[in-house]
């Protein structure tokens, strides 16, 4: 049997990872609603030997989390301050929240699944939508490859899989491979210094 052994490496994120800076560039009109585009994840190859590949890695779901408290109410009262709603697009005339670097509308400032008013508890944004910490946990956390259990916090993307940093292990060795570089056989991952034969 002729197999194939393929270098790879792994991309670590967070489920949830610290919010991006706003960027005032990044406005659109305000007739049109600003939705920012999720960000592919790439990895670069770890050309190790002549079979290596660079490793096919999936990462459309990007997460910013925001903590309970994070979020404050302003009053608006500055004239030379213009708030956007990063929901709506359109300038916000009295009260906003501040949340991850942006603006909302008070009434905005929601779960995009059940309506829960964010102020007051954790969220996370997916794909420029608000989702409070329980639909996330309920509905959008992404299962581990190897141990079936939702990934809340820091996730690993090899092998096209999600995986906890603590289950993506070398098959021969059992240690974390965590950001090495790895071998594939028959679909498994194997440490640099692991036995694949």
């Amino acid at each position: 049997i002729n197999s194939s052994v393929n270098n790879y490496q792994p991309v670590s994120s967070h489920s949830m990872p610290k919010p991006i800076p706003y960027d005032e560039s990044h406005q659109q009109p305000s007739s049109i609603p600003h939705v920012s585009p999720a960000k592919p994840i790439t990895t670069e190859n770890a050309s190790i030997n002549k079979n290596s590949q660079e490793a096919a890695v999936i990462g459309p779901r990007i997460f910013k989390k925001g903590i309970k408290g994070s979020a404050s109410l302003n009053p608006n009262d500055n004239i030379n301050q213009v708030a956007i709603c990063y929901s709506c697009g359109i300038r916000i005339r009295g009260p906003f929240i501040s949340a991850m670097d942006r603006c909302y509308c008070v009434e905005h400032f929601t779960c995009s699944r059940c309506s829960t008013n964010l102020m007051e508890c954790g969220f996370v944004e997916e794909n420029g939508k608000l989702c409070c910490e329980f639909d996330f946990e309920q509905y959008l956390a992404p299962f581990c490859a190897k141990c079936g259990h939702k990934i809340l916090k820091e996730c690993i993307h090899a092998l096209e899989k999600t995986w906890h940093p603590e289950c993506f292990v070398c098959t021969a060795c059992q240690r974390e491979i965590g950001n090495g570089s790895f071998h594939v056989k028959e679909g498994h991952p194997y440490c640099i210094n692991g036995n694949i034969d």
